[in-house]
C-alpha cells in the first residue's frame, strides 16, 4: 500500500502518468500477490522465491509477452527497493530472478501510427 501511495504522489507530480499507476496496480494484485501469496507476511518472502517467476508466469499466462516479463521483473526489483529503503524488508530479500534468454529482436514494440492514424490522433489532442 506504502508502494502504490508513493506511486500515486508521483502521479499528482507529473513524474509518471495515472494511467502508469493504474498498470502497477494491476500488475501487483492480479500477478505478484497471486505469485507470493497474498497472505504472506513479508518477512517469510525470500530472494529465491522469484527464481521461478517466469516459468510459473508461462503456465498460467502462455501467450504473456517478453515486454511484459521484463516490465514486471522491473517492477518487483523497484518494489522490493522500496520496501529495503523504507525499511519494510531486508535487503537479503532482494529478488533474484533467472536470466531471460531474450535479445532486443525478440523483445515485442508496439507497432506505430500509420500516417491517418496519427492526424487522427492529433486532431483529437491537438
Amino acid at each position: 500500500d506504502a508502494f502504490i501511495k508513493h506511486k500515486d504522489s508521483e502521479a499528482n507530480s507529473d513524474f509518471i502518468t495515472h494511467g502508469r499507476v493504474s498498470t502497477i496496480k494491476i500488475s501487483l494484485n492480479k500477478w505478484f500477490l497471486y505469485f507470493v501469496g497474498e497472505g504472506k507476511k513479508l518477512d517469510k518472502i525470500t530472494r529465491h522465491d522469484f527464481e521461478k517467476y517466469f516459468i510459473w508466469r508461462r503456465e498460467e499466462a502462455p501467450d504473456v509477452r517478453n515486454a511484459t516479463l521484463i516490465n514486471e521483473r522491473a517492477l518487483i526489483s523497484s518494489l522490493f527497493k522500496f520496501g529495503i529503503t523504507r525499511g519494510f524488508l531486508r535487503i537479503e530479500q532482494s529478488p533474484i530472478f533467472p536470466k531471460l534468454n531474450i535479445k532486443k529482436s525478440q523483445v515485442e514494440r508496439r507497432d506505430s501510427f500509420d500516417y491517418e492514424e496519427w492526424v487522427k490522433f492529433y486532431s483529437i489532442f491537438p
